[in-house]
């Protein structure tokens, strides 16, 4: 992944992915080598990565912030009549 804020939140260089510096191609072109000569580091990233996201951004993570964020909201008249 390109080494921007975004993908930072969600890859580690070396543990759940491989960074490269934005528009440079050639870093881009090691990474891919790096990874298609090593498949059981491919499997190790799959793995770490999967479970980063898990933990990150799976039901048990995000429903609960979804839950806090519809209790903050303010409930009116209108918004009873809707439901």
């Amino acid at each position: 992944a390109s080494d921007i804020p975004g993908h930072r939140d969600l890859v580690t260089d070396g543990v759940t992915g491989l960074l490269f510096s934005p528009g440079a191609a050639g870093q881009l072109a090691e990474r891919i080598s790096r990874i298609l000569s090593d498949p059981a580091l491919c499997e190790t990233f799959a793995r770490d990565a999967r479970q980063t996201i898990e933990e990150k951004l799976g039901w048990h993570t995000i429903g609960p912030r979804y839950s806090a964020l519809l209790d903050s909201l303010p409930i009116t008249e209108a918004t009873h009549a809707r439901l």
